[in-house]
């Protein structure tokens, strides 16, 4: 639940903030912000070598050695961080080839943020393996907030700028960063760095890489190659449609954080009845979410960004099923990753980062923007099945019975029960404070 609202919020921000970029900067600028943005996230992934969902594991598997994880962390960013900005930069002018000198000049600036995107991942990856979940709550709404508040204070200022709104998000994760990886050690513990935890999580995050490498290839190669292909306007559009189809994702994808830890924790049948409860779960989730998305996409992309973006709306309809797929990978994965079979969600991402690369160079020229958009949905179609045919085949998750009716009904009944525990538990709680504001005078007395 915490998770949940979590998302919830990070959903709301994440809008507010694309409206208002959407509407100050117009679509070149929406498309410039995106461009950057979307590089230095994809370069963060794939520049932590799966660094931080070993972090995941190990503090799930070894708990009683959570201070010295924590001081192993803490050193590991700084090389992880340092190596990403250098290949970041010089890889620069090719990713950025069909872009402007002034925007070339942006990126560069703003790719020096990159250790703290690594370190901040490492953080939230900590606190899911330590299961604090309501500071992994915290930690991923601080930094949303904190930039849409700096949004909106250059907006009522009448600062807004594409330099201004780079500055305002490298400072969101820098004080994000900071704040909660200043308190990790203080929570959990500190200890000295460990290289048997070093060697452990490297061996760990190397087999995570070609999962790493492939999900960023199937979800951001498409934003990355673009730049290559058409222009800022055209990168608007897609930005646009990227945003709105990943409010699926926003809302149910965040559950792998809750499900990797206490799967990996848990050593009886319980885990695999959690993939299986909440995969059906987001899975239903997801789909009617994306159906009332698609239905109201042609008046909710013009009343909320304007008519200049009704180009995004195509675009969108051709995201929206792949997206509900490349959801529902997120929790089959962790069921890999949580069986200690992080190498058998590579070979899914990696096949369907293989089908986006092939798909992207025979589509883009010809097809755009639309082209990305139909590839990327056929590669999360191929890596949900593929991934969910590993998890059966390597730990004998009951595929059959998890997608039977009667399943379904029974995570409904469940879900309403477990809701209806929570709002009884809020009326006694609300009870007994009314009782004790009741009974104040005669205990004064």
């Amino acid at each position: 639940m915490l998770t949940f609202v979590g998302s919830g919020l990070t959903l709301a921000l994440n809008l507010v903030t694309g409206i208002l970029a959407a509407r100050l900067l117009g679509t070149e600028g929406r498309g410039e912000l995106a461009a950057i943005s979307s590089l230095a996230l994809t370069l963060s992934w794939a520049g932590a070598l799966g660094f931080p969902e070993a972090l995941t594991f190990l503090q799930s598997k070894w708990p009683a050695e959570s201070d010295r994880i924590v001081g192993t962390a803490i050193l590991g960013v700084v090389p992880l961080g340092v190596g990403t900005v250098l290949i970041a930069e010089a890889l620069l002018p090719v990713a950025f080839a069909a872009q402007s000198a002034r925007t070339l000049d942006h990126a560069r600036l703003f790719l020096l943020v990159l250790p703290a995107y690594i370190g901040l991942n490492c953080v939230w990856a900590l606190l899911s393996g330590h299961q604090r979940f309501g500071a992994l709550t915290a930690s991923r709404v601080t930094q949303p907030l904190v930039f849409a508040i700096t949004l909106g204070a250059m907006w009522a200022a009448d600062a807004f700028t594409v330099p201004g709104v780079l500055m305002a998000l490298a400072g969101s994760y820098l004080l994000s960063f900071a704040a909660f990886g200043g308190w990790l050690p203080w929570s959990i513990g500190l200890g000295r760095p460990s290289l048997s935890v070093a060697r452990t999580g490297l061996n760990y995050g190397l087999r995570m890489q070609g999962q790493t490498l492939g999900a960023l290839g199937s979800a951001r190669l498409d934003l990355t190659l673009l730049p290559a292909f058409v222009a800022a306007r055209e990168l608007g559009f897609y930005a646009i449609a990227v945003s709105i189809a990943s409010m699926v994702v926003v809302l149910f994808g965040q559950l792998q954080l809750v499900v990797f830890p206490v799967v990996a924790r848990s050593t009886d049948s319980r885990g695999p009845a959690l993939i299986s409860s909440t995969l059906r779960l987001v899975l239903l989730a997801s789909t009617v979410v994306a159906i009332v998305l698609g239905v109201l996409a042609p008046w909710l992309v013009t009343l909320v960004y304007g008519n200049e973006f009704a180009p995004a709306v195509r675009p969108l309809w051709l995201l929206l099923p792949g997206i509900v797929f490349w959801t529902a990978t997120s929790i089959v994965a962790s069921g890999l990753q949580a069986a200690n079979k992080p190498g058998r969600a590579s070979t899914a991402q990696l096949v369907g980062f293989s089908v986006t690369v092939i798909g992207l160079l025979l589509t883009l020229p010809q097809f755009g923007i639309l082209g990305a958009a139909f590839t990327s949905t056929a590669s999360y179609t191929l890596t949900f099945w593929l991934a969910l045919w590993l998890l059966h085949r390597h730990t004998g998750f009951p595929v059959r019975e998890t997608f039977r009716l009667r399943q379904f009904g029974s995570d409904a009944r469940w879900l309403a029960g477990r809701l209806r525990q929570v709002r009884q538990r809020s009326q006694r709680a609300a009870n007994d404070d009314a009782s004790s504001s009741d009974s104040a005078p005669d205990l004064l007395k």
